[in-house]
């Protein structure tokens, strides 16, 4: 079925969202539902489910559900994508230092003595 690491819910949202899908209904606590750009061959809305953890039970089935579907998609196998998820670090700001999708802290406009 699916090989660990699982991907985390940020990093697989952070992948749709840059491959075409759209956030829609954020669920309270429980996740969000992912739109593709593009309607099925009968002319229905693609969509998955991402919960919004990693820690419940049925997260593994759910993200095997969304690799299955973006694979087809994509037209590659399961493990490319992911493997891509894998790859994807979403913007983060912690303690005031911003972070590039690589983890490299961005210094654009930032003071050399680290005073504003």
């Amino acid at each position: 079925m699916i090989r660990e690491p699982l991907p985390e819910p940020e990093q697989i949202s952070a992948y749709l969202r840059s491959h075409g899908w759209t956030g829609e209904d954020p669920l309270p606590a429980d996740g969000e539902i992912f739109t593709f750009s593009e309607l099925s061959d009968d002319g229905e809305p693609i969509t998955v489910l991402l919960p919004g953890s990693s820690s419940v039970v049925f997260y593994p089935l759910r993200v095997w559900d969304i690799l299955v579907t973006v694979a087809g998609m994509e037209e590659r196998s399961e493990e490319e994508v992911r493997a891509d998820i894998l790859a994807e670090i979403p913007n983060v700001k912690t303690a005031g230092t911003h972070l590039s999708k690589a983890g490299e802290p961005l210094t654009d406009n930032l003071p050399v003595t680290g005073k504003p």
